[in-house]
């Protein structure tokens, strides 16, 4: 399940930077609110998360947003998903820690087989991934666990 929780990363948008671009050009587009779209495959399905992520100039970022799950032998289940995280940069990489994870069951469909992703997100968890495109208003990364989001600056 640790990788089912790094799928949540994206909630928290984790990423790395391209080389050709400077640290600080970076950490300045970086800065504010974003809106994200993430999709992560699996075998048993996929998850779609849709978030705000508000990236701040103090190294701290809040997002909430939902997490869809959709099984490929079950009926799909919605959670609401909200997430702080202390974030660093260094060199090409973006690091991200859990400081809070709340999420709930909304929508149909949720029985004993639901998952508590309350239980599966471990606060203090360090995630990472890959900016594939960063400018002032979008932007694109891959993470560790797949997990692919398309992100616009509000």
């Amino acid at each position: 399940m640790k990788k089912l929780a790094a799928v949540f990363a994206g909630i928290s948008l984790l990423i790395l930077m391209p080389d050709k671009l400077s640290a600080s050009v970076l950490r300045s587009n970086l800065i504010g609110k974003w809106d994200c779209k993430s999709s992560t495959y699996f075998d048993w399905g996929t998850i779609y998360e849709n978030s705000v992520t508000d990236i701040r100039e103090d190294g701290i970022g809040y997002s909430y947003g939902t997490a869809s799950f959709l099984f490929t032998d079950a009926p799909p289940r919605n959670y609401q998903v909200m997430a702080s995280a202390n974030w660093s940069l260094s060199g090409n990489s973006w690091t991200t820690q859990y400081k809070s994870f709340q999420a709930s069951q909304i929508g149909p469909n949720h029985d004993q087989n639901s998952i508590d992703l309350n239980q599966e997100v471990k606060l203090g968890t360090i995630f990472s991934g890959e900016v594939l495109k960063l400018n002032q208003q979008e932007a694109v990364f891959l993470f560790d666990a797949g997990t692919l989001s398309y992100c616009s600056k509000l």
